[in-house]
């Protein structure tokens, strides 16, 4: 059918005619973090979408637009733009709100007060919603409640089932300014639109015994606007039916949406998870990362992605790994591990901060090994990173000893549970707005026992006893040998449980460098904590 899949090598597939509805996210433009636009610049804005909807109307390809209402201001022609030229407008919450947090009662005034917006703009409210994120709430009891309220208000949620990265492109074309760099990005955005649609159908396949139609997410960016055009005629000599979002909602694939709210962005891999390393979305976007990252100078020698060979998940797991400038490997080095956070993978570090130059004159190897996405770092994570990970380490560099450890948000708590788990291992540790306890089911970070133990099944359970009972049960047999450093930022809704942490430490006697910074739980906080992390370590060797 589709002669385009030999260019991404996957296995030939049926004869039938692939249907796709293209569904974009995020008018007027792509949230960052804290509700900011990615790009900051309301003309790009208008031109990209003009672009699109002009490519839309030229190749007669129906679509639906999803909404942040708020977040229109002065640029609310915009939507009715779509609406005149026939697409469904449909709603994406006001601020782009995650379902994951705050009372589900502030959540759906959120949803109601962009559903309001949107009837007054194109003279109906819309029918179509989908959730920021792709997140429907981690507890069942939650979901449920969103859902109802989704119900009562005449909203369908529309997921996806081919979970494109294309925003992760966008993302990097929006930055360069280098032509080459641009045109590699475009020259990337339609092998992996169709990767992700390829990826798609066999999943599909291998779920139902046929093929069903398929949900393409995109958004509303300046390389879709440039790239767009290439992908719908591509569609078009390869004979795939682009059809309304509606049409495909219809086929009884879709009813009822029962995944279980968290995991992989396709729905079709939270109806069934895949094995591990086996999610091509998850893999393709690490790729991508990898290939494009975001600071693009940070491509170095002495970065080097490597394969430890791991008995435990029954798979070669990926890490980066950092040397020192002007390496020796005559020579030993102190170790830093640098832990990613949720949903995040190994990459991580070295795509978010620029952190060739955040280490230069560090003499000591980094390793950022890879956690999974939900880990907390403990159970069998755990066991990779002092079993697999650290020997693996110690038989290709010359380590000395008395490692450091540090990690962001789930890797904070992960750095601290390492430490205590192996105090003659490791010297010192640094948690930067580390998830130190369970939160609330309202809590913008919260997590659940359920999901990590689903992950790896062995009852991996972070709470600030856990760290208190192993700080108390190493003191008493003289094995607590700290130091740690904790770094929290002001405006992140881990505070309160981090100072929670730092009291019982204080009253308990525990030394504890502590220390508060403006920011919030984004990576440009993270960024900023890095250099006193690094200093932190260096210095408790």
């Amino acid at each position: 059918m589709l002669s385009f899949l030999a260019a991404v090598a996957v296995a030939a597939p049926p004869e039938a005619a692939m249907q796709v509805a293209l569904t974009f996210d995020d008018l007027p433009y792509i949230t960052a973090s804290g509700g900011r636009p990615l790009v900051d610049d309301p003309a790009l804005w208008r031109w990209s979408s003009d672009q699109i909807r002009a490519a839309l109307r030229r190749a007669e390809a129906p679509a639906s637009v999803f909404v942040n209402c708020d977040n229109l201001g002065e640029h609310a022609d915009l939507v009715t733009d779509w609406a005149r030229d026939g697409f469904t407008v449909a709603n994406h919450t006001a601020t782009h709100r995650s379902a994951n947090r705050g009372a589900v009662v502030d959540w759906a005034a959120d949803v109601d007060r962009c559903s309001a917006q949107l009837a007054a703009l194109v003279g109906e409210p819309p029918r179509l919603f989908r959730y920021p994120y792709l997140r429907r709430g981690k507890a069942p009891e939650r979901r449920a409640a969103l859902d109802a309220h989704l119900q009562a208000v005449g909203l369908q949620p529309v997921p996806v089932t081919a979970a494109s990265s294309e925003w992760l492109l966008a993302h990097r074309y929006d930055q360069s300014r280098d032509p080459a760099q641009r045109q590699a990005l475009y020259d990337a955005y339609v092998p992996h639109m169709l990767g992700s649609l390829q990826a798609a159908q066999e999943a599909a396949i291998a779920q139902t015994g046929a093929d069903v139609p398929h949900i393409l997410l995109l958004h509303v960016n300046e390389l879709t606007a440039d790239a767009l055009p290439a992908l719908l005629s591509t569609f078009r000599d390869e004979g795939v039916e682009v059809i309304p979002v509606e049409q495909a909602m219809a086929h009884p694939f879709y009813a009822p949406l029962d995944d279980a709210g968290a995991g992989s962005l396709s729905w079709l891999h939270r109806r069934a998870p895949p094995a591990p390393g086996e999610n091509w979305f998850w893999n393709e976007e690490v790729a991508l990362g990898e290939r494009f990252p975001q600071t693009t100078p940070e491509a170095s020698p002495r970065l080097v992605r490597v394969s430890v060979p791991s008995a435990l998940l029954g798979r070669d797991v990926p890490m980066r790994v950092l040397l020192p400038e002007g390496y020796d490997p005559e020579r030993a080095y102190p170790l830093v591990v640098l832990l990613h956070g949720a949903d995040s993978h190994f990459a991580a570090w070295s795509t978010h901060t620029p952190l060739l130059s955040r280490t230069a004159g560090l003499e000591a190897i980094v390793a950022m090994p890879d956690g999974g996405v939900r880990s907390m770092w403990l159970g069998t994570a755990a066991s990779h990173v002092l079993d697999e990970v650290l020997p693996w380490l110690e038989a290709s560099y010359r380590l000395s000893p008395g490692y450091g450890i540090a990690g962001l948000s789930m890797g904070g708590y992960g750095a601290w549970a390492l430490a205590l788990r192996a105090p003659e291992t490791f010297s010192a540790a640094v948690s930067i707005t580390g998830t130190l306890c369970w939160a609330e089911a309202n809590d913008p970070l919260s997590l659940t026992r359920g999901l990590a133990e689903t992950i790896y099944a062995d009852g991996a359970d972070p709470a600030p006893d856990r760290i208190l009972a192993r700080v108390d049960t190493l003191r008493a047999g003289g094995r607590y040998t700290g130091p740690a450093l904790m770094s929290v930022a002001t405006e992140d809704a881990l505070l309160p449980c981090n100072r929670s942490v730092r009291d019982a430490l204080g009253e308990r006697g525990v030394p504890l460098d502590y220390q508060e910074a403006p920011g919030g739980h984004t990576w440009a906080f993270f960024d900023t904590q890095l250099p006193a992390a690094l200093a932190f370590l260096a210095s408790h060797r």
